[in-house]
């Protein structure tokens, strides 16, 4: 989310989850899982030359979700 001052200037901010927000994936993740119930045709696997591309372009990349970015990637004030 971002804030515009009253001289019009943007900067980002955190927008924090609250417990109404909660149930959201949960309702995505069961659109999915009724769509592929409803309709199984339109599920593909993923062949081997795609995943060498994949594995190409993200190449040894860690990324710990937990873990918050260090200031260096944070967004500016």
């Amino acid at each position: 989310m971002e804030k515009i001052s009253s001289d019009a200037d943007v900067s980002p901010s955190r927008v924090e989850i609250t417990e109404q927000d909660a149930p959201i994936p949960e309702q995505f993740l069961s659109f999915l899982s009724n769509d592929l119930a409803q309709h199984p045709e339109r599920l593909e696997t993923i062949d081997a030359s795609l995943v060498q591309r994949i594995r190409s372009l993200v190449g040894d990349v860690d990324v710990d979700l937990n873990t918050a970015l260090s200031p260096t990637h944070a967004p500016k004030p």
